[in-house]
């Protein structure tokens, strides 16, 4: 058997023989249970034999995320765009996890937009966008990227909590208050966001 009773892997030797798949899978199957550590565990165990399978090390980049070790994640995405300079999904992540963090702007934006040139018409990426022009507070581009998003991933409540931000940003207090609240139904346990709103209706500054 592959698991222990706590729910580890418990034979290396059937581990080892594992393809890049199958280990790919495994690490999901213990994001699934949270698990992420041990996720990690089982992909660097094996990483000397996928060194250059950009799959294998974009999700060692996504563990590290979840894991809060950020630079990690960033060096593992850069590794990836190293390994397939056209990797979307790595190019974006690359830009949005800068973008959260409020470093690197111009950077973030540049690999973002090359996500894009891969796949011009996914909306989480002109989300990534919309929120890169954000925190580079040209808000008019923001807004004009966001509204984009929503329009294609509108049922993702942090793309809509991203646009009511724009907007408030312009002090246009009532479409935040639209975007945020719509954010809010779709993901009712947003305690933060219940308070933003709460704020906004009382009157109180939002956050710039």
């Amino acid at each position: 058997m592959l698991f222990s009773a706590s729910g580890s892997l418990s034979n290396k030797h059937s581990i080892s023989s594992l393809s890049p798949y199958c280990l790919l899978s495994l690490a999901t199957l213990y994001d699934s249970i949270d698990k992420d550590d041990e996720g990690l565990k089982l992909l660097l165990g094996v990483e000397s034999r996928f060194n250059s399978d950009s799959r294998f090390q974009f999700r060692l980049g996504v563990l590290y995320d979840k894991l809060g070790k950020k630079p990690d994640s960033i060096n593992r995405m850069k590794r990836v765009i190293q390994l397939n300079p056209r990797d979307a999904q790595a190019l974006n992540y690359l830009g949005y996890t800068y973008a959260e963090m409020g470093v690197n702007l111009n950077e973030a934006l540049g690999y973002i937009k090359r996500a894009l040139e891969v796949r011009p018409d996914d909306g989480f990426f002109i989300d990534s966008l919309g929120w890169t022009y954000y925190q580079m507070k040209r808000y008019d581009e923001a807004i004009k990227e966001l509204e984009r998003a929503a329009q294609l991933v509108g049922d993702d409540p942090t793309v809509l909590e991203h646009l009511g931000d724009a907007y408030l940003a312009k002090k246009e207090v009532k479409k935040a208050l639209k975007s945020y609240k719509k954010a809010l139904q779709l993901d009712p346990g947003n305690k933060e966001l219940d308070e933003k709103i709460k704020r906004l209706i009382k009157g109180e500054p939002g956050e710039r």
